[in-house]
């Protein structure tokens, strides 16, 4: 969902956001919070960007 549906590079740099912050959370947030952090980054990403990273632009002309 973060990288986007069909990018390989985006799959990779999203499994790698979804590492990094679920790594930093278990380090500052509360014992938790580590677990629910995946979700939160999903969550925004959908709200922000819903294609994904590097997920294209989908237009139908007609």
């Amino acid at each position: 969902m973060v990288g986007g549906f069909g990018s390989l590079p985006g799959a990779i740099v999203g499994g790698l956001v979804i590492g990094v912050v679920e790594s930093l959370a278990g380090f500052y947030l509360p014992e938790g919070f580590k677990d629910v952090a995946a979700y939160v980054v999903v969550l925004v990403m959908l709200a922000v960007r819903p294609n994904g990273l590097f997920g294209e632009n989908l237009r139908k002309k007609v």
